[in-house]
């Protein structure tokens, strides 16, 4: 049984020459066998420049957020136009068994480090997961505060490379079961090196360049 207290001690059988041991408490609990679900991504609550561009299309399969005037006014009604502005794409994935404290697949995101202008970026947006667990049966919604940093170009790559950053890798979503609470974390993997790095919780993509990362999780138990 989870949360089951146990004493144990020794007890001498001579006790003359020795004694009685202290008695010792220990709580025990049973682990989750393993989590199953799917979800779903919406982006909103952007924040950003004076003269912040952005276009969201939420699905329930991929969800896609875009920030950024590709506009460069260059006078007399003239604009050049450098046709991609900053991309990002969230797909989810489903998850079966996945056990306690293990890192797993939740989604992917694709950034396009697209060329804008203008102040007119997103510095802040939020990622909402509608997660719906099988096994256990619940609903959950993870918000995924993310922070958007547009750099200016050089000939530095590494300098030069936008980034998404995980603001709360550790979410507020916890789920208890048998007396253990579980906390969904959360991290990146580059799937595309060539492209883009991670950095801890950034998530690097070069200029000019599109770029993968895995949005892995795992439910960190109490106990």
């Amino acid at each position: 049984m989870s949360g089951m207290e146990i004493e144990a001690r020794n007890l001498a059988t001579d006790t003359v020459l020795y004694k009685n041991s202290q008695t010792r408490k220990e709580k025990y609990f049973r682990l989750a066998g393993g989590f199953t679900g799917s979800g779903s991504g919406t982006w909103g609550n952007a924040t950003g420049g004076a003269n912040l561009v952005t276009s969201i299309t939420n699905g329930s399969g991929s969800s896609t957020f875009k920030h950024g005037n590709t506009k460069l006014d260059l006078g007399n009604g003239e604009f050049l136009d450098a046709g991609v502005e900053n991309v990002l794409e969230f797909t989810p994935t489903d998850f079966t068994d996945a056990p306690p404290n293990t890192w797993f697949e939740l989604g992917n995101l694709n950034l396009l480090n697209g060329t804008t202008f203008y102040n007119s970026e997103a510095e802040t947006v939020t990622l909402t997961l509608n997660i719906g667990l099988t096994d256990p049966v619940e609903a959950a919604v993870v918000h995924i505060d993310l922070g958007l940093i547009s750099t200016d170009n050089s000939s530095d790559r590494l300098a030069s490379a936008d980034i998404v950053e995980l603001r709360n890798p550790s979410t507020d979503f916890t789920l208890v079961i048998e007396g253990v609470t579980y906390r969904l974390e959360l991290s990146w993997v580059t799937l595309d090196p060539g492209a883009g790095v991670v950095q801890g919780n950034q998530f690097l993509v070069f200029e000019g360049a599109s770029a993968q990362a895995q949005l892995r999780a795992r439910f960190v138990s109490d106990q």
